[in-house]
């Protein structure tokens, strides 16, 4: 049977990569997902912690990509109206 923490942790991915357009990056959010289970576990509430842990691991992850789209297309010149917006 599943534990109370892994059952918060795939409802909260799930409903997360439901609002990630870019399917890329769902294999990261899920990665940034088991880091932040594996140190709420070490906490004395993993299921108070996890929630906000989880978040600010993937708002991290998706504005390093945002600065990572910005730079990309910086480099190549492209006028603001034809890059994609992030």
């Amino acid at each position: 049977m599943a534990s109370t923490l892994e059952l918060l942790r795939w409802r909260l991915l799930l409903s997360r990569l439901d609002r990630i357009e870019r399917f890329e990056l769902h294999a990261q959010v899920i990665r940034e997902a088991e880091e932040a289970e594996t140190v709420a576990r070490a906490t004395p509430f993993p299921c108070l912690f996890f929630p906000c842990l989880f978040e600010e691991r993937v708002e991290a992850l998706l504005h390093r990509e945002a600065v990572r789209a910005r730079l990309y297309w910086h480099q190549l010149n492209v006028p603001k109206r034809f890059a994609p917006r992030s």
